[in-house]
């Protein structure tokens, strides 16, 4: 799920799309459907586990294709898309979380839960260009980012990893019990 203005955007796994809804009030206590996104052929989604809003862009971890797609936020277009299957460079296997890093010396980047592979995956997102992986991560699956330093749920470990922005672990929080989410 993520928000925009008064837009908010769902990941619906099961249904192999992104939902499109609008707030009807200003109290944000009535939301109305307003679109959906699906695709056909090779545009389609297969469980689809997360999607962000950058820039007017809804990015998805197409998690059945092991893929990033791009969409148009405004009419749920399709945009582009990155990766492909495997466990080399430009490649995943689940990707299942996403979060975009502004930074303000230099390019900015998209960082991928590779959930199969065991790893985050740095794009730059202005070139949709691979950057790097970090390893090492146990049944990594979702993403957050405060400031400059990434909070990642890592279901293998029960833990959440607290790291930098190389993806460099500085602490932990420990004692979990099947960490999905975090925000």
């Amino acid at each position: 799920v993520c928000r925009s203005g008064q837009y908010i955007y769902v990941a619906d796994t099961g249904n192999n799309a992104v939902v499109k809804f609008r707030h009807a009030d200003a109290n944000a206590t009535t939301i109305h459907y307003v679109d959906e996104y699906t695709g056909s052929g090779g545009q389609a989604l297969s469980a689809p586990e997360d999607v962000i809003e950058v820039d007017g862009k809804l990015l998805v971890a197409d998690t059945g294709n092991d893929r990033i797609v791009i969409l148009n936020a405004s009419d749920m277009t399709w945009e582009d898309s990155f990766g492909s299957t495997g466990n080399g460079d430009d490649e995943f296997n689940s990707p299942t979380g996403l979060v975009y890093y502004e930074s303000v010396t230099t390019d900015n980047y998209v960082y991928v839960v590779d959930s199969g592979n065991n790893r985050v995956c740095i794009w730059n997102y202005d070139t949709l260009s691979w950057v790097s992986n970090t390893a090492g991560f146990n049944a990594p699956n979702k993403i957050a980012l405060y400031g400059t330093t990434f909070y990642i749920t890592c279901t293998g470990d029960n833990k959440v990893s607290i790291c930098d922005d190389s993806l460099t672990e500085t602490d932990s929080i420990t004692g979990l019990n099947n960490p999905k989410g975090v925000y």
